[in-house]
Order: structure tokens, then sequence, then C-alpha cells
């Protein structure tokens, strides 16, 4: 048995299954084709950041808008956030657990716009709790765009401006990392793989599970009697 958190309106749902049993009960598996054939993994959407896909977009702005000006966090006054209606209810400024940072607008985007990232790294405690964040998680302004509103759930878009004092530094309408559309480099997968292994794997494990699959003939044999 599972639960799953449904990120929306009004307070978080939770809704049980039964996984592979439930699906046993209705006849839901049939195998079309052989196994390793079709990589539907492929066409799935992967985050690059700890928090709701809905968020992902306005902290991969937050992160080009810091990399392409070079500001100085301390100095924003204002940073508006320009999206779809549903996201603009995640409004929690100063989350007290992981878990709520995960559902939060406001603090991924003030913590990707101080310390240049979002990782697993900006849930520890205090970080949660760290003044400087919190203080620009404050002045984080939610928006709903209607443009971008128009183009959910299809597209999930965000756009940013920042204020500092006489000028405003605006970002393109983003769309999140990770999608079928902007995939993940493979780069970039292995490391948040590595991240998040890491310290419950040793780097010999590690390294040694990515020579594995590289190499074809490692992968054929795993899958071999998938394909009988």
């Amino acid at each position: 048995m599972g639960v799953v958190r449904r990120c929306g309106l009004g307070p978080t749902r939770r809704v049980r299954f039964h996984g592979v049993r439930d699906g046993l009960r209705r006849g839901g598996f049939r195998r079309r084709r052989p196994f390793g054939d079709v990589h539907h993994v492929t066409e799935a959407y992967l985050k690059p950041y700890p928090c709701c896909r809905w968020v992902q977009p306005g902290v991969e702005a937050a992160l080009s808008l810091a990399e392409s000006t070079a500001i100085d966090p301390t100095s924003v006054e204002t940073v508006r956030v320009h999206t779809f209606e549903e996201a603009t209810h995640l409004r929690t400024r100063h989350p007290d657990s992981p878990e709520e940072a995960q559902y939060s607008y406001p603090f991924p985007v003030a913590a990707a716009l101080t310390r240049g990232q979002f990782t697993q790294a900006e849930h520890a405690s205090d970080v949660l709790s760290d003044p400087d964040i919190l203080a620009l998680s404050d002045a984080v302004e939610l928006r709903v765009d209607e443009a971008l509103d128009g183009r959910f759930p299809g597209d999930c878009l965000a756009r940013l401006e920042l204020d500092i004092g006489d000028e405003t530094y605006v970002s393109d309408v983003t769309r999140p990392p990770g999608a079928r559309e902007r995939p993940l480099d493979d780069d970039v997968r292995r490391e948040k793989a590595r991240r998040l292994v890491t310290p419950t794997l040793p780097p010999s494990a590690i390294e040694k599970t990515e020579r594995c699959l590289q190499d074809p003939v490692s992968v054929a044999t795993l899958l071999a009697p998938w394909r009988t």
C-alpha cells in the first residue's frame, strides 16, 4: 500500500492505493511486447529540484536570473512570480520541515536566489531558519498570469521579476527542465542520482553501478530473464 500526496488547492489530499495488488485484481497487467524494447521511464517528468513540480519553473527562472545578473540577493526588494493560478496557492513562506519546503513557492525561490541552488541541502534545519532566505521569502509575490494560466496543465510555466532599487530584472517565460520537451542532460541526471544515494552508498559502489549501466552486455544480461 502507498500514499500519494497531491499538490493542489486547499489541504493536501491523501489518496491510498495498493500498487501491484490492485493491478493484479483488475487484470491491469498485459505484456504486449518484450520487456526492455520500450523505455517509458524516458517519457516521464524528472524533477531537477526537490520541490513540487509547479514550483520548478520559478526555481529555474530564479537561478537563471541569479547567474546572468550576479545580483546581491540581500538587495532584492520584491520578487514577483507570474505563473498559473494553481501554483499561487503554495504560499508557505517559513516552512518548518522539508515537506513544507517542498510544497512552498516563496521559500525555494528565495533559497535559490540566496544560495545559487535548490537541492536537498536546502532542506536542512539551518537553511530553513536562515534569516536572509526567510526575509527574501517574505518579499515574494505570487501573481496569476492569464496567458500562462491558459497553458496549464499542458505547460507548467513561470516568469520572474526582481526589483532592486530603480531597476527591475525580468526572466524569460521559463519551462521547467526535466520534461519531455526539455529533458535533463545525462550528466545532470547522473549527478542527481549520485546526490540521492550519497552517503548511503560508498563512492566505489556508485562508480561500479555506473560502469555496469554503461555496459550494454551487463544491461542485456539484466533484462534477459524478462525477454523470454
